[in-house]
């Protein structure tokens, strides 16, 4: 749970207050800058990832018409897609994505967390400009 800094009164501004979500900023847009080429990559994984899936099958379709050329395409289809192989390759693209969208997820709760932190800081200078 979020929590107003604790180096001053909720009632009454002040300057260390300021300073305090300040640094906080700063420490998530480092947090945020050190996520985006893990970040991209996330959505680089996601948005290709039906077309890995289509190579998979294509891939495993392949080894079946291969080693067995009087078999019809929805045959070749229905083996491959029950094959061990197709079967390992859509568990690692699976675990793949799962892995995006924690990258992606994370991602967004630091910006959420800035813009908190950003909305405390509008709160605590008006404060200060209006004396309270």
């Amino acid at each position: 749970m979020i929590q107003a800094p604790t180096t001053h009164r909720a009632n009454s501004a002040d300057y260390s207050a300021v300073t305090e979500l300040q640094y906080d900023m700063e420490k998530l847009l480092n947090e945020l800058d050190a996520q985006a080429i893990p970040y991209a990559k996330a959505c680089q994984i996601s948005e290709f990832l039906s077309d890995r899936r289509k190579t998979a099958l294509a891939d495993a379709f392949v080894a079946i018409r291969s080693t067995d050329a009087e078999c019809g395409a929805g045959e070749a289809e229905h083996r491959a897609r029950a094959s061990a192989g197709f079967k390992e390759a859509m568990k690692a693209l699976i675990k793949d994505e799962i892995s995006a969208q924690t990258t992606k997820t994370l991602f967004h709760v630091l910006q959420t967390r800035l813009d908190v932190k950003r909305s405390f800081l509008a709160c605590e200078r008006a404060k200060i400009e209006r004396g309270l």
